[in-house]
């Protein structure tokens, strides 16, 4: 057996060497030492989702495949998807009349794989990870921040999918877009302070993917559907309700309220168990959402420039608080708030609005590839791992 004891000493000489930006020496002290919690509750992903995973794991996967490469290929597909949904729908909504003329129907076909695709191999890789031995505090956040960026591409599908337009449903779409950046930060903010992260019944990452997919799926063959009224009508809500009730409005509705019970319930349980002031930390989430609900400008001239800010926004502070909750940090709720306060100094611009927001976007986003490019590294030196292999010790197993 080859001594490769001088190859561990190098990295660790490394480790000490590098000047570390983001991981304090607490955090680098705190990272070996934590351990992952959590609880899947959902029907969904016990009986269906979780047996698939460890089936295809266990049978199609080889261990030599590090579970940070099954995540960074699922999200792959996902980028694909928007990509084409950014090349057919520019303006992020689609007007239904134009589907035929368009938006061609496999792009919504190719969507819902795309989605299914992603969940499946979001499942597999922490059961790669225990197969190999090789579960690590980076797998978590490279698992969370890849899920912090698909939430954007998943809310795009839903506009598009639905066949909403930001000039007649404005506050849908921002609902559709920022809903999910909220239920996700909260539950990465409840377990930054409970140290587990317990999924209910039903849930974003199983039922709310599933739930997408089949949306598109739905919009391939019945491309007029989430915009007819069928729905309302068999159930006889034209008579109780004004105006045309879309079977599209029905389902966003649904949708918030799925979100909103959520939220309520878990802020409810986290303050009333550590205090008040635990809601300090969700406060860059509100102020990120207020500052993106008043620039209606932005939405309705700028939608994708809106969709790319509001992301690389969201991904900067819900990463960061997983970042802090392994590595037993607090988290720095003012140094958040240097980041958003561009979206308030635009009335100083007038007439160089547009150039603004492209240059204050593109910041945002090269910062984040920065940033997660020199966490991963940092990471990687104190555990002395690698990103995209396995190193563990029972990689063969």
């Amino acid at each position: 057996m080859k001594d490769t004891s001088h190859k561990s000493a190098y990295a660790h000489a490394h480790a000490h060497a590098y000047a570390y930006l983001f991981l304090t020496e607490e955090a680098r002290i705190n990272l070996p030492k934590f351990q992952y919690k959590g609880q899947d509750k959902s029907l969904l992903y016990n009986h269906v989702l979780s047996p698939l995973a460890s089936f295809l794991v266990n049978n199609c996967t080889p261990s030599w495949v590090a579970p940070n490469v099954i995540t960074l290929f699922g999200l792959c597909w996902m980028v694909a998807s928007y990509s084409f949904l950014w090349y057919y729908a520019p303006a992020v909504s689609t007007p239904p009349d134009d589907y035929d003329s368009s938006i061609p129907s496999w792009l919504f076909l190719f969507h819902c794989c795309a989605m299914i695709i992603y969940q499946t191999l979001d499942n597999m890789d922490g059961k790669q990870a225990r197969r190999t031995g090789s579960s690590s505090p980076l797998g978590l956040l490279f698992d969370h921040g890849c899920d912090a960026i698909n939430s954007i591409f998943g809310s795009a599908g839903w506009i598009v999918g639905l066949g909403l337009t930001l000039d007649h449903d404005y506050y849908f779409c921002l609902a559709i877009i920022l809903g999910p950046f909220a239920v996700f930060y909260v539950a990465t903010w409840e377990e930054y302070f409970t140290g587990e992260l317990i999924l209910p019944v039903i849930n974003g990452p199983n039922e709310g993917l599933l739930g997408g997919a089949l949306l598109s799926l739905t919009t391939c063959f019945f491309p007029d559907f989430w915009q007819s009224t069928s729905v309302s009508g068999s159930l006889g809500l034209h008579h109780i309700l004004p105006g045309p009730i879309r079977n599209a409005d029905i389902q966003v509705c649904l949708a918030i309220f799925g979100m909103v019970q959520e939220l309520l319930l878990k802020t409810t349980n986290v303050s009333r168990r550590y205090g008040f002031q635990t809601l300090l930390h969700q406060a860059p989430l509100w102020v990120l959402i207020a500052s993106f609900l008043v620039n209606t400008d932005l939405w309705l001239f700028m939608p994708r420039t809106a969709l790319h800010l509001s992301s690389g926004l969201f991904v900067e502070i819900v990463t960061q608080l997983m970042l802090d909750h392994i590595s037993d940090q607090d988290y720095n709720v003012g140094r958040r708030f240097l980041l958003f306060l561009p979206l308030f100094i635009l009335p100083f611009f007038g007439e160089f609005a547009t150039d603004y927001w492209l240059i204050y976007t593109t910041v945002v986003w090269t910062f984040m590839f920065c940033k997660i490019r020199c966490v991963v590294h940092e990471i990687c030196c104190t555990l002395d791992l690698k990103c995209f292999e396995i190193t563990s010790k029972n990689k063969s197993a």
